[in-house]
């Protein structure tokens, strides 16, 4: 499994958010911080903030924390929120995968399919206290 970059950044600016409960952080901090770009950093915000994963408030003492306990924010939430709900193993490409006529019931996607549901498990017993350990 291969992590995109945007849950890598989003995964990162998280870790900064819950390393500092209770206080609001700027995004221009945890982008300079984390070395990662503010106008990317805003589209990760915006699917963290829809999924009610993070807060914000503006405002001279505004930026950005975590919505809840880094404790009750699982993984999965996390990885559903940046990336969707698509298939982490799949037996071809996504492309592929639209031209294949077996690819609901060829024996190749039993595997794809039990690798996600045990990675979607792993998902959901981490949470966010787990990376700041």
């Amino acid at each position: 499994m291969k992590l995109s970059t945007r849950t890598t950044y989003g995964l990162k600016a998280l870790s900064a958010l819950a390393k500092n409960p209770g206080r609001m952080i700027s995004l221009a901090e945890i982008a300079d911080q984390e070395g990662i770009s503010t106008k990317y950093l805003e589209a990760i915000f915006a699917r963290l903030k829809k999924a009610r994963i993070i807060k914000s408030d503006r405002g001279t003492k505004g930026g950005y924390g975590l919505a809840r306990d880094p404790q009750r924010i699982t993984m999965s939430e996390v990885f559903h929120s940046l990336e969707g709900a698509r298939a982490v193993a799949t037996c071809k490409s996504n492309d592929e995968i639209k031209q294949c006529t077996k690819a609901c019931h060829c024996s190749v996607n039993k595997v794809s399919e039990s690798l996600n549901n045990a990675i979607d498990q792993a998902l959901r017993q981490m949470t966010l206290k787990d990376l700041i350990k």
